[in-house]
């Protein structure tokens, strides 16, 4: 199961991953996110990371309904959004964040936090006033073309080539909008992927601590059990 970045287009983002996977024997299953490209839903462009999340767990209860599919062995490759997943859903074997960045931290880390709380307020007016007129108002991903980029100033390399490559070469794919609505910034500053991340760590090194405790117990029992054996015979 693969889940893809944002406003990702399963046709051609994780085409290669898909078909690896399945050369090698794995039943593969990748879906657009909800209310972008070919799925359904309203409103169109929206990207919250807690809906993501969703359609992952949506995404199990697909295919453990599968005769030919294990449920005790379900990998989970994919984005931040799929490390958040694997840790609020324990239903995979193993998860291999392919973009494993934490979207929410990034923004937080970007903007700053006088900058977040400016963007948070402006997120409310727009909520506020999008219910008042039904009218949505969306924002780039990134700049819809190379044009954009070089006018907004961007110097960074890897965003450039994204641009070159998702918004300006023969890849572009025709149903990708390549925007979110400006509403979604609340839901994606407020955003962790890996907010159980320490806990899960504290957690499996204190399973580690109790098992190798057990194991230590178990060895001196028997120690002790084959000295007192030895006693007698003596």
């Amino acid at each position: 199961m693969l889940a893809t970045p944002g406003s990702g287009v399963k046709d051609h983002i994780n085409a290669n991953d898909v078909t690896r996977h399945a050369e090698r024997g794995f039943v593969t299953l990748i879906c657009d996110p909800s209310f972008q490209i070919k799925s359904g839903g309203e409103q169109r462009d929206s990207n919250e990371p807690l809906v993501r999340v969703e359609d992952i767990r949506a995404a199990v209860d697909a295919s453990v309904t599968r005769p030919f599919v294990s449920e005790e062995r379900i990998g989970l490759p994919g984005s931040g959004h799929a490390a958040n997943g694997a840790l609020v859903g324990h239903c995979f074997k193993d998860v291999g964040p392919i973009v494993g960045g934490n979207i929410g931290g990034t923004l937080r880390r970007m903007l700053g936090p006088a900058k977040v709380f400016e963007t948070l307020a402006k997120v409310g007016r727009h909520q506020i006033a999008g219910a008042k007129v039904a009218e949505r108002h969306c924002q780039p991903w990134i700049p819809a073309s190379m044009k954009y980029a070089n006018a907004a100033g961007i110097k960074v390399d890897q965003l450039l080539s994204a641009v070159a490559f998702y918004r300006g070469s023969a890849y572009r794919h025709p149903r990708s909008t390549g925007r979110l609505l400006s509403t979604n910034f609340g839901g994606l500053l407020g955003f962790d992927a890996f907010h159980l991340g320490s806990t899960a760590v504290h957690h499996r090194r204190q399973e580690a601590l109790r098992d190798r405790t057990i194991r230590g117990w178990r060895c001196t029992v028997r120690r002790l059990a084959d000295r007192t054996g030895q006693i007698s015979r003596d």
